[in-house]
């Protein structure tokens, strides 16, 4: 989706949306993941902007992380990290 061809479709047009949330006086703020204490007379620094793909033809969309290394991990965010575990089998037939 973000190199401009639907996932679902093929279609070659797609437009990238940045999601906003209405908050404080009705102002439009960025939807991140995350956000981080940027010191005592600093204000939280945003991280992890969801960035949404769609497509103008079947409108299947897609939603991505921007920066997503930047997002911390931890209770504290409300993020976790989760892994699978790799099996050193081969797939059962």
């Amino acid at each position: 989706m973000r190199n401009g061809t639907c996932a679902l479709c093929g279609h070659t047009k797609v437009i990238e949306l940045r999601p906003k949330s209405r908050g404080y006086r009705s102002a439009y703020n960025p939807v991140v993941v995350a956000n981080i204490d940027a010191g005592f007379f600093s204000a939280e620094k945003e991280v992890g902007q969801l960035l949404v793909y769609a497509c103008l033809k079947c409108g299947f969309a897609q939603t991505f992380v921007e920066d997503v290394e930047s997002v911390p991990i931890g209770p504290k965010y409300e993020t976790r990290l989760v892994r699978t575990k790799r099996s050193s089998e081969p797939p059962q037939k």
